[in-house]
């Protein structure tokens, strides 16, 4: 009896060893699933990390190839070429006349993040309305992307990596919108809009769904907000300028010093007490209170030119030569043309026949 009761004993005994056993073995099982657990997440996280990688590789190879440098040699060969202006001609039949050279500019600037750059040109003759056309590469081939008529200059936002275009009205009162759009490939795609009513924030994503958000929140997407560098088109023309010696440079000269230097200059009746003086061919005025010359102009053959433009050069170069200093254009008609230079002075020209010039003025601002 006793030997049956040690021999339960001894079996019960090991039982419970062999239970305990069990529990650390299942233990040490957790603890390595856990580690295993961590391992196996760090892949996983890993992978996670890569994938936006590999659709950004994957979007980079379906862009153009060709580098920034090649980039701007196309876009400069596609706007000296003139071959742009076939783009433009549904907008110049809805102004019903012709666009000039000089009333248009241009910026090259990468709006996509690709490290290939896009070709802006936009018509400045109704600012603050700009039309404006968007061009990008698809290899070596030019794509128009998109045109817009709309109240301010485009504009590009890193953070969003998104165009900011031009609304179709100025806003005013607290009130207005500004959208945001994305280049993808040919695809101009709307991705946000952000609103302003009544000094009221609002932010409407591509799916036209509305939130209200805090001014400091609306003013941050425009915090980084990058102004492109519009240039003339014209200035891209290799135009020869007359070689003659430049009247410009004696504006705000002493008028008797030049009248004295000129062949044949005769003083001419004024009645508003200026000083006036004339050969036929060169004329220089000074205001009732100076001495300082504040008017130049030719009206005939001379050896003198104005801001490199002389007397018979064809209209159209005389135009392009003024487009690459001008500031602003104020009269642009097929046989006068009136600019506003780089240096504040005024620039006008005549072409009675529309194709030479017949008459050169320069005042001083």
């Amino acid at each position: 009896m006793k030997k049956r009761t040690h021999l339960i004993c001894a079996l019960l005994l090991l039982l419970l060893l062999m239970g305990i056993s069990s529990g650390c073995a299942n233990g040490g099982s957790t603890v390595t699933t856990t580690s295993t657990t961590n391992q196996t997440r760090q892949p996983e996280e890993a992978t996670s990390t890569a994938a936006p990688q590999e659709s950004v590789q994957s979007t980079a190879a379906a862009t153009p190839t060709a580098d920034s440098d090649h980039s701007r040699e196309i876009w400069e060969k596609f706007l000296t070429s003139g071959e742009y202006k076939t783009h433009l001609s549904n907008f110049a039949q809805s102004i019903g006349r012709e666009i000039e050279t000089n009333e248009l500019e241009y910026a090259i600037y990468d709006v996509n993040a690709d490290d290939v750059p896009e070709l802006l040109i936009q018509f400045t003759s109704d600012t603050p309305f700009y039309n404006t056309w968007l061009f990008t590469l698809q290899g070596d081939s030019i794509q128009l992307v998109n045109e817009q008529y709309g109240y301010g200059q485009y504009c590009y936002s890193p953070s969003q990596n998104a165009v900011i275009g031009s609304p179709e009205w100025k806003p005013f009162g607290g009130t207005g919108y500004w959208p945001f759009y994305r280049l993808n490939g040919i695809s101009f795609d709307s991705v946000s809009t952000l609103e302003m009513s009544d000094n009221v924030f609002y932010y409407i994503d591509a799916k036209n769904v509305e939130k209200k958000i805090s001014e400091a929140e609306f003013d941050s997407y425009f915090a980084d907000k990058v102004s492109l560098d519009w240039n003339r088109i014209g200035s891209l023309q290799k135009v020869e300028h007359s070689t003659k010696p430049d009247l410009a440079e004696y504006l705000g000269t002493d008028i008797s010093s030049f009248v004295n230097m000129t062949d044949g200059m005769k003083k001419l009746d004024t009645t508003d007490g200026s000083e006036e003086y004339s050969n036929g061919a060169i004329t220089v005025s000074a205001s009732y209170d100076s001495n300082s010359i504040c008017f130049i102009s030719i009206d005939k053959d001379c050896d003198y030119s104005i801001k490199g433009i002389e007397y018979g050069m064809s209209f159209e170069t005389a135009t392009e030569l003024a487009t690459q200093s001008c500031r602003s254009t104020e009269d642009n008609l097929p046989y006068y043309k009136y600019f506003v230079m780089d240096d504040e002075t005024k620039l006008s020209f005549h072409a009675e026949d529309e194709k030479v010039v017949d008459n050169i003025n320069l005042f001083a601002e």
